[in-house]
């Protein structure tokens, strides 16, 4: 009877240590939207959390960058500085596209909420702490 016991609180601990782990994941990462977004070719922000999707060229050519984007950089060519976007295409040639060149740029941008963490980790952590509550009591009172 007692291992059977020991057996079944080994589970349920092992049941609280991954919903504590699922709650830290949800608190940490949170929730995150993307956002697309379309600029003009030489107003590209700065951010590390931006990919270029794909650019509308002065010649009429679209460019489309593969699921890693494309990303804006500044080179030094020949002593002088120029803005580039640079990246690989869909079909896994790699471009580097001065923004010069570029009438528009279709641009995606990752949020996150830190509403959205709080209220996750809230509500998983709330269970998981009353879970972890319970099982400690119950522990603690079949000794």
């Amino acid at each position: 009877m007692k291992t059977m016991n020991a057996g079944r609180n080994q589970f349920s601990n092992v049941c609280v240590v991954w919903l504590f782990i699922t709650a830290h994941l949800c608190f940490v990462c949170g929730c995150t939207s993307t956002v697309q977004s379309t600029v003009d070719g030489d107003e590209i922000p700065v951010a590390p959390n931006l990919k270029v999707v794909s650019v509308i060229m002065k010649s009429g050519e679209i460019v489309h960058f593969d699921a890693a984007g494309g990303r804006y950089v500044e080179r030094n060519k020949d002593s002088r500085f120029y803005k580039a976007i640079v990246g690989n295409t869909e079909d896994h040639k790699y471009a580097e596209i001065e923004t010069s060149s570029v009438v528009e740029t279709k641009i995606e941008q990752k949020q996150a909420s830190g509403m959205g963490s709080f209220a996750a980790g809230f509500l998983l952590g709330m269970p998981a702490g009353a879970l972890g509550l319970y099982l400690g009591l119950l522990a603690a009172s079949s000794r």
